[in-house]
């Protein structure tokens, strides 16, 4: 049988931090008010600060696995060298570092994600996202403001209600812009298509050196598009 989880008294409205080195952390936001450590929790170290934040660090030498459950709405803060980081449920601040490890978050207020080789996914953020790897592709559902960036990987954006800013250097990248709000997005190589709610009236500014270009809206003053790439094929389309 298993250990019994650890239950660690959490004051309200206090951010969570954890740490870790090479062992997978899932956090869990759920209805709850305490914090509960039910995976790594023989070997896990607990601090509070004086402000009542709360510090979790992962046992033998970083690299035990961690699954941490938090009342939902609470911030968090993941570090981890190598390992996946998944945040279930529905947070309030979220900020991911790794250096290799795919990230994985379902809804959040606020989100700045970063891997240097791994694949980002996030569900939901409702206020400013921004996100960041070298390899890997990354996924967002639904977002406020954007900023992502990325070396060689794709990157999709179901939909921005806030202005996006997307620069990569090589993949393709795929944004469903609000059209009332600006999209700015910079490619060396890759395909790019913003796709724009029907009826929005942009102002497009596009430019690649080889590869066609092609907006299908029409043109009025309703936000800016550019798009720039050197070698890739660029759309705006409505609809």
């Amino acid at each position: 049988m298993g250990s019994s989880p650890l239950f660690i008294k959490h004051k309200q409205g206090c951010p969570i931090q954890v740490d870790a080195r090479a062992g997978r952390v899932t956090v869990r936001g759920e209805d709850r008010t305490d914090v509960a450590i039910v995976r790594g929790q023989d070997y896990a170290g607990v601090t509070h600060d004086g402000d009542g934040a709360l510090t979790v660090v992962s046992g033998h030498g970083g690299s035990a696995a961690l699954e941490v459950l938090c009342p939902a709405g609470t911030s968090v803060t993941v570090g981890t060298l190598s390992g996946a980081v998944e945040l279930k449920g529905r947070f309030g601040a979220i900020r991911v570092t790794t250096m290799s490890g795919r990230i994985e978050a379902e809804r959040a207020m606020v989100a700045d994600l970063r891997t240097a080789n791994g694949g980002i996914n996030l569900g939901t953020c409702e206020g400013a996202c921004r996100i960041q790897n070298r390899t890997g592709r990354i996924y967002v559902g639904e977002c406020g403001t954007l900023e992502a960036f990325t070396d060689s990987g794709s990157i999709s954006i179901r939909r921005a209600a806030g202005r996006v800013r997307v620069r990569s250097t090589s993949g393709q990248v795929d944004v469903g812009g609000s059209g009332s709000e600006d999209v700015a997005v910079q490619t060396m190589s890759g395909s790019v298509k913003v796709r724009l709610p029907a009826g929005a009236r942009p102002r497009p500014m596009v430019r690649s050196l080889s590869g066609q270009t092609t907006v299908t809206c029409e043109q009025g003053d309703d936000c800016w598009i550019a798009v720039e790439s050197l070698s890739g094929k660029i759309e705006v389309v409505s609809g």
